[in-house]
């Protein structure tokens, strides 16, 4: 006779696709099995698992999720104020760089590679 429930603990949400992985093991339940119940082949199952889920969207983990069964008691969510600002100023930096590269800005050098008739490559 199988528990009612197994807790397993989710440290991080990247950590989501493992623990999904771990309560399939633990419910005993096959690919094979599991698939039909979302409506998929078993190859698409095992692509989840072997890509930890990063193939499938969102509402593909949810339906994983509930097809197992699985219910989260507690969820707490930090939000890092600090990792924010750190994001929003890499992606300023990386918007300026895609515009003075789209632009020809001499802010960034450049290197072009050009090809002459017998396929060589050289430095311009």
């Amino acid at each position: 006779m199988q528990p009612q429930q197994i807790p397993l603990k989710v440290h991080t949400f990247n950590k989501l696709p493992g623990t999904l992985i771990k309560a399939c093991i633990a419910a005993k339940i096959s690919k094979q099995k599991l698939a039909p119940i979302l409506g998929i082949n078993a190859e698409r199952f095992k692509q989840y698992e072997d890509t930890d889920y990063q193939c499938a969207i969102f509402v593909e983990i949810l339906e994983v999720s509930t097809a197992l069964g699985v219910e989260f008691e507690t969820a707490v969510i930090l939000v890092g104020f600090q990792e924010i600002e750190a994001v929003k100023k890499t992606v300023e930096k990386w918007r300026k760089e895609k515009v003075n590269l789209a632009t020809g800005s001499p802010a960034r050098s450049t290197i072009i590679l050009s090809f002459d008739r017998r396929g060589r490559n050289s430095l311009s």
